[in-house]
C-alpha cells in the first residue's frame, strides 16, 4: 500500500463507505474511524491495490471484489449467545425497559453471519412468550398458531403430490416416501380434519388465525419487491 498523509487517508475512507453505503446499502459511516483505517489497510493489501481510492474503484467496478471487503469491516467470528454475559444483562436490564414501548426496531451492528441476531430474537421471543403466558392469552395464541400450522402441514404434504406429477418419469433419486400415495394422502386428509375440526370449535379463533396468516401476505410481497429491485440495480 502507497502511504499517505491521515488527512488523505480518512478522506479515502470516507469516500469508500458512501460508495459501499450507495451501491450495495451497507452503511459503516459511523464506524470508528480508527478501526476503518486499521481493517482496510490490509484489505487493501490482501486485494493488491496500491491506496484505498484504488480499493474503491475494485469495489464499484468488480462485483467480487466487495463481499471479499466486507470481511475485513465486518466481525469474521460468532456465536449463538457467543457473550453470556452480555446477554444476561440484555435480560435482566434492557428487556424490562424494552416492554414499556408498543413497537421496537433493533440494529444488531457488526453480526457477521446473524448469530448474535438469531440469539437476540430468541432472548426477546422468549420474553415475549413470558408476558403471554402472564397475561393468559397464551392459550388463545396457541390456538392461531396451531390452526396455522396444520394449514401449512397438510399443504407441505400435498406439495409431494406436484412434485411427483412434475418428475413423473425421471430417474427415482433421494428419498422416496414408504406407502406413497395413501400414506401422504392419509396425512393430508388428517390435516384438513383437524383445520376444519379447528373451525368448527371456535370459528372467531379460526378466523383471527387466518388474518394472522394474510398479514403476512403484503410483508412478503414488500420483501420480495425490494428483493427484485436489488438485484435489478446490482445486474
Amino acid at each position: 500500500m502507497t502511504t499517505a498523509s491521515p488527512p488523505t487517508i480518512e478522506l479515502e475512507v470516507r469516500l469508500l463507505l458512501e460508495a459501499i453505503y450507495h451501491r450495495y446499502q451497507y452503511d459503516f459511516r459511523d464506524y470508528a474511524m480508527a478501526s476503518l483505517k486499521r481493517r482496510l489497510t490490509q484489505a487493501v493489501d490482501r486485494l493488491g491495490c496500491r491506496t484505498v481510492s484504488g480499493l474503491q474503484e475494485r469495489v464499484l467496478h468488480d462485483p467480487q471484489a466487495f463481499p471479499a471487503v466486507l470481511q475485513y469491516l465486518t466481525i469474521p467470528v460468532s456465536d449463538m449467545f457467543r457473550d453470556p454475559i452480555y446477554f444476561r444483562s440484555i435480560r435482566e436490564h434492557v428487556v424490562p425497559v424494552l416492554r414499556t414501548y408498543p413497537s421496537l426496531k433493533i440494529w444488531v451492528a457488526g453480526c457477521s453471519t446473524g448469530e448474535e441476531v438469531y440469539s437476540l430474537a430468541i432472548l426477546l421471543q422468549a420474553a415475549w412468550a413470558v408476558v403471554l403466558t402472564l397475561s393468559g392469552t397464551y392459550g388463545q395464541l396457541l390456538d392461531y398458531v396451531v390452526f396455522g400450522d396444520w394449514i401449512f402441514f397438510g399443504l407441505t404434504v400435498a406439495g409431494l403430490f406436484v412434485y411427483r406429477r412434475r418428475d413423473r418419469g425421471a430417474p427415482a433419486t433421494g428419498f422416496r416416501t414408504p406407502g406413497y400415495p395413501f400414506t401422504p394422502a392419509l396425512f393430508v386428509f388428517a390435516a384438513g380434519y383437524v383445520v376444519v375440526s379447528a373451525i368448527a370449535a371456535n370459528p372467531r379463533n379460526a378466523a383471527l388465525g387466518t388474518l394472522l396468516i394474510a398479514l403476512g401476505v403484503p410483508v412478503y410481497a414488500y420483501w420480495a419487491r425490494r428483493a427484485r429491485l436489488a438485484r435489478a440495480s446490482h445486474g
